[in-house]
């Protein structure tokens, strides 16, 4: 089936969002989460034949946060995943990356959802 391999490389990016965030390394799990919401992200684009412009996982987190027609939810959540860190190595929000990423993922690929680790906001 077209996109599997995709998929699998989006749940591995969520999965090790989680694993360096159960390891106490927050800024690699914002990394991964960033990642997996990326591929999300490009692969729901490629399955309504869009083309995205960029494999560039970041890059597709703008275009994503720029699109007028999606709601403010999922656009929001693109934008905190692509907000730089304060000085300290802090970011300027509460929310949680993981949560945007998984919101995202949830919004491009609903056939994912099942198999996202487990989320206490559902």
């Amino acid at each position: 089936m077209p996109g599997q391999p995709e998929l699998k490389i989006i749940l591995d990016e969520r999965q090790q969002a989680e694993q360096a965030r159960l390891a106490g390394n927050e800024g690699r799990a914002r990394v991964h989460a960033r990642r997996a919401a990326g591929w999300a992200i490009g692969e729901s684009a490629r399955r309504r034949g869009e083309d995205p412009g960029t494999p560039n996982a970041y890059r597709l987190l703008e275009w994503f946060a720029s699109d007028p027609a999606l709601s403010e939810t999922l656009r929001e959540a693109a934008r905190r995943l692509t907000v730089h860190i304060t000085p300290d190595h802090a970011l300027p929000h509460e929310d949680d990356p993981l949560r945007d990423a998984d919101t995202i993922i949830k919004g491009c690929l609903p056939d994912l959802a099942a198999q996202l680790a487990d989320d206490p906001s559902d």
